[in-house]
């Protein structure tokens, strides 16, 4: 091809661009010199052959023992140095100066046409939409095939139309949209080698009238094509004689296209995400989210119900029948062998031992134990074993409380079991109602993503862009992992949703692709400082704080200020964070949150409580949600002026008790802070004073805040030594959009 063109720049610069592309150099070197050996079998013909596989195979050597990657800019210079024997041949032959030129130069450029037509096809495998350049470069290499095909004649039958339909027909299993463009740079190229535009305009009436039809009807596109072509050569020098013939090449490959099974064909559907993309694969997304919505609420049913089961009804105790079954026991025990049971236990004295023994009971439960002085005196004349009576009486007494102990100890555990189990049933019946809700997809904002993103050489795959019906939208890419971390990716979504997106999440796949997932940012930002001043220098404060992320658009805060100091104190406050942090996470409510961390932290053999303040901000609407288990005081600042939530509540963890929190709901506004403090700051600055330093805040960083006020907690305590100190914690974010 490149003998009848005048131009070499075709030849070396595939077989460069192969090793280029991690192709086998030992086994592209002899196919390259035998293919260019048979086209100019001379001896200028085989030095020139020779050349390209000596330099790239030299230079491949040096960088694979120098660990030296091969760039592109390597192998452009590693190219020229191969054309150096051609260009010093061509200077002595008739060959001329302006071919020699554009051989070079062209070898140059389809260098990097070839680079990135074989990246598409070996390394990216077809899997990513195609960028600018792919596309371009792609056009090109298939004008280099019909020129090479085109020169590849047999009398009467030319290979160029064999291949034509081939091409042409295959690509109406990938995208029929490819049938014109596809044909048309066949056609380009060909033309160019024929000297004859006819060629070209045969080349798009194939695609032409292949792209009218679809896949299932291949064989009557087939026909048609046949048609149009014997049409196009009467109209074009007659239909008879050879010319009759020519019909045979373009006919011999619509049959081999034909002969192929169509489940088969059906293959190369895959690859239409090179160009676009289909939407039944969300569909399939939506039937199964339909699916595990129904496993969802079947199993919070199960969840309510194990719930209602372990759910014990708080009911009066019922005294007096206790005493009357304990007094029996008491009865059977003493009485039972006694001879003289028949006399106590006759008619008119029945009742009367009885109302004894009861008392006895009675007394013996009231009073941890009966005595003597408990017995009438008539009693410890007539009864001869009296101290049995009174000893069976307390030990009976004592069996039953233990008895009850035991059964409120697990009452109790029931108790927690069930308010957690509840709280789980919540968590899943509200996954179930999101999850049930189909997405709805935005497929014209999907295609607008992939095709600016392929503007940018950003290879992506594929996108999605669905949208629920809080008017949240979500984004996820897939692209290769060199391109996930740029930062046109987000700017590119964000201007064509016209919101602002954040990436959230990001996902290996296979063969170094990523899934980029990309939510819509929220309207409030947060960050926050911190402070901690421990009560003995050196040692770990009882104090725990943190700021963490515990939703999409949910951000928690939480200081717990634990019983005494030192690691002790630290160790409980930190399992009322650890605990109250996952719980939320996890979905549940803040009631349901309270309760089962206050019950886990009282079952601890050491009474070790916590005082917990959170609040919760939720950065989409701009509300907090304060939420104190005897914390102290949380302060609101703004513009000068200081709102304090007060305080209030039980702390965590005391035993046989489940604190009801104090809840307060506050809207924010746009460069407010929240400070929380423990009472180590209160107690030694004072509420008011606070309020006055909060007031004259001349920053806008938290983190300074925090500082000013441990520094105040610092300074008053230096200045009072004699007074008392305790571990003081400060926690500050500062809400702005």
């Amino acid at each position: 091809m490149e003998s009848a063109v005048g131009v070499y720049a075709f030849s070396a610069s595939l077989f460069m661009a192969g090793v280029y592309c991690k192709q086998n150099v030992l086994i592209l070197s002899p196919l390259f010199v035998l293919a260019s050996v048979i086209v100019s079998p001379t001896v200028v013909g085989i030095i020139t052959a020779l050349a390209p596989p000596v330099v790239i195979g030299t230079a491949y050597f040096v960088h694979y023992k120098l660990k030296i990657k091969l760039k592109l800019i390597f192998t452009n210079i590693y190219l020229f140095i191969s054309q150096i024997p051609f260009i010093v041949f061509s200077s002595g032959s008739d060959f001329g100066v302006v071919a020699t030129a554009l051989s070079v130069i062209g070898g140059q450029v389809f260098l990097y046409v070839f680079v990135a037509v074989l990246f598409a096809l070996l390394v990216k495998k077809l899997k990513l939409r195609f960028t600018p350049d792919e596309a371009v470069s792609a056009g090109l290499t298939l004008a280099v095939i019909g020129m090479s095909f085109y020169v590849l004649e047999i009398a009467w039958f030319n290979f160029y139309y064999m291949l034509l339909p081939i091409l042409t027909l295959g690509a109406l299993f990938v995208d029929k949209r490819l049938c014109v463009p596809l044909s048309a740079m066949l056609g380009i190229g060909a033309s160019l080698v024929a000297g004859n535009p006819a060629v070209l305009a045969l080349s798009v009436l194939f695609g032409v009238v292949l792209g009218c039809f679809n896949a299932e009807l291949r064989y009557f596109a087939g026909l048609a094509v046949l048609f149009v072509n014997a049409v196009f050569l009467m109209l074009n020098g007659g239909f008879l004689g050879a010319e009759m013939l020519k019909i045979i090449p373009p006919a011999l490959g619509l049959i081999a296209v034909l002969c192929v099974p169509l489940r088969v064909m059906r293959r190369f559907e895959v690859y239409s995400q090179c160009f676009g993309g289909g939407t039944a694969g969300r569909g399939v997304v939506n039937r199964d989210r339909q699916f595990v919505a129904e496993k969802l609420s079947t199993l919070s049913r199960a969840f309510y119900d194990i719930s209602d089961i372990l759910h014990i009804e708080e009911r009066e105790a019922r005294e007096n029948e206790n005493i009357e079954r304990l007094s029996g026991e008491v009865k059977n025990i003493c009485c039972g062998s006694c001879p003289q049971s028949d006399i106590c236990n006759s008619p008119p004295r029945r009742a009367e031992t009885g109302a004894v023994i009861s008392a006895l009971v009675s007394a013996s439960l009231d009073n941890g134990k009966a005595t003597i002085l408990d017995t009438p005196p008539f009693l410890t004349a007539r009864c001869k074993k009296i101290h049995s009576l009174i000893t069976a009486t307390n030990d009976i007494s004592e069996r039953h409380r233990e008895t009850i102990s035991q059964r409120e100890s697990l009452n109790k555990g029931r108790k927690m079991i069930s308010g957690q189990m509840y709280g789980v049933a919540n968590v899943l019946q509200e996954l179930k109602k999101n999850v049930e809700k189909p997405l709805s997809y935005n497929t014209e904002k999907e295609a607008k993503i992939l095709n600016a993103l392929s503007g940018r050489n950003i290879g992506a795959s594929e996108a999605f862009v669905y949208e629920s019906e809080k008017n949240d939208i979500s984004v996820s890419v897939s692209v290769r992992e060199s391109d996930a971390e740029k930062a046109v990716l987000k700017e590119v979504i964000s201007d064509i949703l016209d919101t602002e997106m954040y990436i959230s999440a990001t996902e290996k796949q296979i063969k170094g692709m990523v899934t980029v997932h990309l939510e819509k940012a929220s309207a409030y930002r947060v960050v926050y400082g911190d402070r901690t001043l421990s009560k003995v220098e050196g040692e770990v404060a009882g104090d725990k704080h943190r700021a963490v992320k515990i939703a999409e658009d949910k951000v928690m805060l939480i200081l717990s200020d634990g019983m005494g100091s030192g690691s002790s104190a630290s160790l409980a406050s930190g399992y009322a964070v650890s605990l109250i942090e996952n719980y939320y996470k996890a979905g549940f409510n803040h009631k349901t949150v309270v309760s089962c961390v206050s019950g886990l932290l009282s079952l601890r053999e050491k009474e070790d409580f916590s005082a917990v303040d959170i609040a919760v901000l939720d950065t989409a609407n701009g509300t907090a949600d304060f939420i104190k288990m005897a914390g102290r005081e949380s302060f609101i600042v703004h513009k000068g002026t200081v709102e304090v939530i007060e305080g209030g509540s039980l702390p965590l963890g005391i035993l046989d008790l489940t604190p009801e929190p104090l809840f307060e709901k506050r809207n924010l506004s746009h460069g407010c802070f929240i400070v929380m403090v423990s009472d180590g700051v209160i107690d030694k600055i004072g509420k008011e004073s606070l309020i006055i330093l909060l007031q004259d805040l001349k920053t806008n960083n938290p983190d300074t805040v925090a500082d000013i006020i441990i520094k105040e907690v610092s300074r008053l305590t230096l200045s009072h030594p004699e007074s008392e100190r305790d571990d003081a914690s400060v926690l500050v974010a500062r809400i702005f959009k």
